[in-house]
Order: C-alpha cells, then sequence, then structure tokens
C-alpha cells in the first residue's frame, strides 16, 4: 500500500513540476514580447486616391 501512494505523489510531482515549466516558459515568453515591445514609430501614409466623377459634384 506504500508504494501506490509513492507513486501517486510521484505522478504529482511530476505535474507539479510540468505546470511550473509551461508556467516559467509563459512568463519568459511575455517578459521577452514585453521587452521587444514590437512598437514602430508611426509613419505618415501620404498616397494620392483617384475620385469618381460624381463626387466632386
Amino acid at each position: 500500500m506504500d508504494d501506490s501512494v509513492g507513486v501517486t505523489s510521484q505522478k504529482r510531482g511530476l505535474r507539479a513540476k510540468r505546470i511550473g515549466l509551461a508556467i516559467a516558459a509563459l512568463v519568459g515568453i511575455l517578459g521577452l514580447a514585453w521587452f521587444d515591445g514590437g512598437e514602430e514609430a508611426l509613419h505618415p501614409i501620404s498616397q494620392e486616391i483617384a475620385i469618381p466623377e460624381l463626387a466632386e459634384q
């Protein structure tokens, strides 16, 4: 009976370790995304467009 308790606690420990690694990976990815920012300066968009003749009247 002691062996089954040991196996269960080992499975819990392995599950907790996997969850911990997943959380650490998620925090790492979010930290990298926050640090990198992914932001660029806004550039004005200037482009001429054709206006239909009906809109000019």
